[in-house]
């Protein structure tokens, strides 16, 4: 695909028909016009990333259009940010605008208390498995939410934001990855070695998200699930950890000036 630098939009077919007509005069010459010299001419163009002059401005040759890929990926992480988020939800928006504290401080006692149902019901009975499967689904949106979220204002909004109550806030959510994924485990209770109260799947969780394992607590050769639950939460904290220094990096490097490690800011 052939795209203009300017930002005025695609090449049409007019202009895509000139740029041929130009290259053999600026490429060949005009007095050497065969179809060979003219397929070698447009060869040229093809292995070149900016051909310039040609119709008079710069041309950037591109197959495929992974810029538009990258673009939607970019707008649903900034829809979920303003509106998709359980915060920007229209039931109570109004209360956690601008109260980002406050959020995370009620979705961190919503995790705990989606772990207190999944401690104190089983799978034998139908109120308790409908409690597990509004625990697990309760933890799922809140894990999504978290990542989502960190991952659009690192990379994508950028919003101001004060530097200690970012680190503060982004911190305290990384501690609510375990909490939630110690639901998961709580609800596969069987599937480890010893037997899981709660305080022991938010013990086992933690080791797991900080990457110590300890090896006192583990999956059950046989017990697949568990497994892939293990590797989901270390793929997702690494991942968390690695967007919170992204962040922090970001706010504290001044516009124009170099930051820690010789970044230069923002400009």
């Amino acid at each position: 695909m052939i795209s203009r630098r300017t930002g005025s939009g695609q090449l049409n077919a007019r202009g895509f028909t000139r740029l041929r007509q130009e290259i053999p005069r600026r490429v060949i010459g005009p007095e050497n016009r065969t179809p060979r010299l003219m397929r070698i001419g447009l060869n040229i163009v093809r292995r070149t990333r900016v051909c310039r002059g040609f119709v008079g401005e710069a041309m950037t040759i591109r197959h495929g259009d992974p810029a538009k890929f990258w673009s939607r990926v970019d707008r649903s992480l900034l829809w979920w940010e303003s509106k998709g988020s359980p915060a920007r939800w229209r039931l109570w928006r109004d209360v956690f605008w601008g109260r980002e504290g406050v959020y995370v401080l009620v979705r961190c006692g919503l995790l705990t208390g989606a772990l207190a149902m999944a401690g104190a019901t089983n799978w034998g009975t139908s109120a308790g498995g409908a409690l597990r499967v509004a625990a697990i689904a309760l933890a799922t949106l809140f894990l999504f939410d978290i990542m989502i979220v960190h991952v659009s204002i690192a990379f994508v909004s950028r919003k101001p934001a004060s530097l200690l109550r970012s680190a503060v806030l982004s911190t305290f959510s990384f501690f609510q990855i375990p909490l939630g994924f110690a639901v998961f485990y709580l609800c596969n209770a069987d599937s480890f070695n010893s037997a899981l109260t709660w305080r022991r799947a938010v013990y086992f969780s933690i080791v797991t998200a900080t990457t110590l394992g300890y090896g006192d607590i583990s999956p059950k050769p046989e017990a697949s699930w568990a497994q892939l639950l293990v590797m989901v939460e270390l793929a997702v904290s690494v991942t968390f950890l690695g967007v919170l220094i992204a962040r922090l990096i970001a706010l504290t490097t001044v516009p124009g000036q170099q930051g820690p490690g010789g970044l230069k800011g923002r400009s």
